[in-house]
């Protein structure tokens, strides 16, 4: 063998050597690449789950919205027991005096779960009515006007206490669960009163 055959040789022996040291690190960048690839896919689906997952912001929100809406139910339901007039008076005196009562009663229990989540609740009146509608009543409407004017503010807490219900029971809050659908139970019941007072 000749020196020129003898440096293809040792040259393809080189190659081939060269070869052999490169294909490991290839394979192992492509194992490297599809971990990073199912590790990027995870996160993507974590970062999803989480976003869809209710936050302790979020139930704080919904009791912020519940306190607000009650304390407001609570108001209109005084100012309609001051100001009912005509031949049953007295009956719709007392319905909403025993109602005003249930309300003011259960701010202070919405209040403190407020707290108990780790936020502080509204402390002045514009606070407490934020996101709240224009309210129209006013104490020279008719009495179905005020009880119409009343049903439509039960009837949009209901819709907020579902939706509360559903974060505190996605956020893992089974306390907050239960006492929110203690309370759509009783708006339930008093959007079955009023729409019977009101035929």
């Amino acid at each position: 063998m000749n020196s020129v055959d003898e440096l293809l040789l040792e040259s393809l022996m080189m190659q081939m050597e060269l070869n052999k040291l490169k294909k490991p690190p290839i394979e192992s960048e492509l194992e490297d690449e599809d971990e990073d690839e199912d590790e990027d896919e995870k996160e993507i689906e974590n970062i999803v789950v989480i976003s869809n997952r209710p936050s302790k912001q979020m139930i704080c929100n919904a009791m912020r919205m519940i306190l607000s809406s009650t304390f407001h139910m609570y108001f209109k339901a005084h100012a309609i027991h001051w100001n009912v007039e005509g031949i049953n008076f007295p009956q719709y005196h007392d319905f909403f005096g025993d109602t005003y009562e249930e309300l003011h009663e259960v701010v202070d229990r919405i209040a403190e779960y407020i707290r108990i989540l780790g936020e502080k609740a509204p402390a002045t009146l514009s606070r407490l009515s934020v996101k709240q509608p224009n309210d129209t009543m006013n104490e020279n409407d008719s009495l179905d006007a005020m009880i119409f004017s009343f049903d439509c503010d039960n009837n949009r807490i209901i819709d907020i206490l579902r939706e509360g219900i559903k974060c505190a029971g996605a956020c893992g809050e089974p306390a907050i669960e239960n006492f929110l659908q203690e309370r759509l139970d009783y708006h339930q019941k008093l959007a079955w009163k009023l729409r019977v007072i009101r035929k």
